[in-house]
């Protein structure tokens, strides 16, 4: 397990990806609700540009081989979570149709994200294609 260490009450403010040109990091982060997992605002830093990624986020993050793409956590307003996918070629955050519980990423390899829905009461596993899941929104990273 990639983050092994790391789950949605306690994952690092930054997530340097595997070629060392981007960063995703934490500004605020605080508890969706009394013991929930943690949600916060996040940037996308790069070639001295600092980004606002438009939403909330939680972690733990991970980034696929080349470092093109990165799975995040999206909370809802009605504290479901979605599953985020950065796209940095792109500057385009992709938003999953699908609603999960409490997201718990391991790895991205290829264009399969793996980790877990709901770590502590009803466990379920991720396996989410990143190339033939249907999403509900697309945001310009500005």
């Amino acid at each position: 397990m990639s983050n092994n260490l790391e789950t949605p009450w306690n994952f690092a403010n930054e997530s340097l990806s595997p070629n060392g040109k981007f960063i995703l990091q934490f500004g605020y982060v605080g508890e969706v609700a009394m013991g929930a997992p943690l949600s916060g605002e996040c940037f996308l830093l790069f070639d001295n540009k600092k980004f606002t990624l438009n939403g909330m986020f939680g972690g733990p993050i991970v980034w696929n081989e080349i470092s093109d793409k990165a799975a995040i956590p999206y909370w809802t307003e009605n504290r479901f979570q979605k599953l985020a996918i950065i796209d940095m070629s792109e500057m385009k955050i992709y938003i999953s149709d699908k609603d999960f519980r409490v997201i718990q990423l391991d790895k991205f390899k290829n264009d399969l994200i793996l980790g877990i829905d709901s770590p502590i009461y009803r466990t379920e596993k991720i396996n989410y294609d990143f190339r033939t899941e249907k999403y509900v929104k697309v945001i310009e990273v500005k």
